[in-house]
């Protein structure tokens, strides 16, 4: 299990697109974000965090875990979002139960309080 340091998230902003380091893992893994003050305000679970950590910023997200925000306003894009970390978990049963046992036990301002059990699909995947 590898656990990264804190670490700004969009290195530079450029005409609306945000520009997420290259050096993010393409692995699986929990990641957390936090605001300008280290409050942590999401934790979620990817099957590729760098993938998983650009669709938060990317211009064509209009939701955001289950929330959906007007006019693709995001946290992400209103700068809300400026720090964030993971710990890279590969087996997709371990992200899984590693997140719920976080969740139970960390409130954060973005994650709902009921925890879906299915496995990551197409269908029930995060945009």
């Amino acid at each position: 299990m590898k656990i990264i340091e804190i670490q700004k998230l969009v290195q530079k902003a450029d005409n609306n697109f945000a520009i997420i380091d290259r050096t993010i893992t393409q692995k699986g893994g929990i990641y957390f974000l936090f605001d300008k003050d280290l409050e942590l305000i999401y934790i979620g679970k990817a099957k590729n965090i760098r993938q998983r950590l650009v669709q938060h910023c990317s211009n064509k997200s209009t939701r955001w875990g289950e929330y959906e925000y007007p006019f693709g306003v995001t946290p992400c894009k209103k700068g809300e979002v400026v720090y964030f970390s993971y710990i890279e978990i590969e087996n997709e049963k371990e992200r899984k139960i590693q997140e719920l046992i976080l969740l139970s036990i960390i409130e954060t301002k973005y994650n709902l309080k009921d925890f879906n059990l299915e496995p990551e699909t197409q269908q029930n995947k995060p945009i």
